[in-house]
């Protein structure tokens, strides 16, 4: 999983748990440790929502399917667009 504070993913709804719609954050935390409870399947990432014209809105802590992240899996898809 090649994913780092500052980075920006867009994440489809399909992709974390208990929102709606796509989803674009800037990471500010990972919690590594605590995929081992989720059979490192899904991670919590802490980060600041940003809406469709880059403002920058509340910060949030969602659950990711770690296969949507960049380089969480040898799937084809690449998944979501990281920029830094």
């Amino acid at each position: 999983m090649a994913l780092n504070r500052g980075d920006v993913i867009e994440l489809p709804e399909d992709a974390y748990k208990y929102g709606q719609g796509t989803l674009r954050l800037r990471v500010t935390g990972i919690r590594r440790d605590l995929m081992i409870h989720y059979e490192y399947k899904w991670v919590w990432v802490r980060g600041v929502k940003i809406n469709w014209n880059g403002q920058e809105l509340d910060e949030i802590t969602v659950l990711v399917k770690v296969a949507a992240l960049p380089g969480g899996s040898a799937d084809p898809d690449p998944g979501p667009r990281v920029t830094r």
